[in-house]
């Protein structure tokens, strides 16, 4: 593992003891060019200077310790749960668990490793310093991510004229977990939060041209609570809401979308959710239905039409293996931003 990072450049030191006087009687171009060019020939001759030599300047990065997400990565494990005590990695039958202090510990696989100094804690998590990182991945060796069968995507449909639909709409796209909640673990891929934040993207990418305006709750790996999400909708007064996640479940045989809206929803999002389900139905293997929910806050709590999307189960291997190329979660966006516009337009 590469703890460090080591650049060079040259450059031309202008301050060498031996640098040939300058004239300031004002001549021509050529002339100039001429002179200079024979002065830093014969001065280094007549006074036993060298010539300048271009001076290296290395700069070395100092190793920093490594967060639970870029340790997951470094190790090929799936982030489990981190926070300011603990760093839990798991997948493929690997797994990792690390203790911070005041007692520090590290099991791999649960064998124990002497941790050292190698775990601090800072900003309300545990990091792991490179010496430490290096001696797990020792013990730990290769992790053997089993292969999925291959996977078979349809092909995007030839792009149509886009007709934006009769006003600007405000939608808010909401990507569930993030940050140190990962969602549900994939052992065939990237874990939820990682999924559906890409495919939040996708959808955003494919709604810009109708020029609706768009709202993320979040647009990368950090995690907004559920309160926080809902004000941001009733905050802008968005005309819809559509949260996006990915399932799991106890049994690998099951798989399938489902999508929620609260009990006793409003026409409108019954709309919304019927319009969004029409458009998935052709790209996905089974629905599971509409159902409601009234865990769900973000549904239960916003002031608008809102659904949230389960785009399928990560425990179900195929699911699992399609959802995580980035070609199958752009159809599903592209289906999802296809249910959007059509309720925005009424049909």
């Amino acid at each position: 593992m590469q703890s460090t990072v080591v650049e060079a450049d040259a450059v031309v030191n202008t301050a060498h003891v031996c640098s040939p006087a300058r004239s300031f009687r004002p001549v021509a171009p050529r002339v100039r060019l001429a002179a200079a060019l024979l002065l830093a020939a014969v001065v280094p001759a007549i006074t036993g200077c060298p010539p300048a030599q271009p001076t290296t300047r290395t700069y070395i990065s100092p190793a920093e310790p490594l967060a639970a997400d870029v340790l997951a990565g470094r190790l090929g494990l799936n982030l489990h749960r981190a926070n300011a005590f603990t760093i839990d990695l798991r997948g493929y039958g690997r797994s990792l668990l690390i203790m911070g202090p005041p007692n520090p510990s590290v099991l791999v696989d649960g064998h124990p490793l002497d941790p050292g100094n190698g775990i601090v804690r800072q900003d309300s998590q545990l990091w792991v310093k490179p010496a430490l990182a290096e001696r797990i991945a020792r013990q730990l060796g290769p992790v053997r991510r089993p292969q999925p069968a291959l996977v078979q995507v349809d092909p995007l449909p030839p792009a149509r004229p886009v007709r934006p639909v009769q006003r600007t709409a405000v939608v808010v796209l909401d990507a569930g977990h993030g940050g140190d909640d990962p969602g549900a673990p994939n052992e065939w891929g990237p874990p939820e939060k990682i999924v559906v934040m890409d495919t939040v993207h996708h959808i955003a990418d494919a709604l810009r041209p109708y020029g609706v305006r768009l709202i993320l709750t979040r647009s990368d790996d950090t995690f907004v609570e559920l309160d926080d999400r809902v004000a941001i909708a009733n905050d802008a007064r968005a005309d819809l809401f559509v949260s996006v996640h990915a399932d799991s479940h106890p049994s690998k045989a099951i798989d399938g979308f489902t999508l929620y809206i609260a009990p006793g929803a409003s026409p409108q999002t019954a709309q919304l959710a019927n319009s969004i389900t029409r458009a998935m139905e052709p790209h996905v293997g089974t629905f599971r239905g509409i159902r409601d929910n009234q865990r769900f806050r973000v549904l239960v709590n916003t002031r608008m039409p809102a659904v949230l999307v389960e785009l399928g189960y990560l425990t179900h291997p195929a699911e699992a293996a399609r959802l995580s190329t980035t070609a199958y979660r752009r159809q599903l966006a592209g289906a999802i931003a296809e249910g959007i516009v059509a309720y925005l337009r009424g049909s």
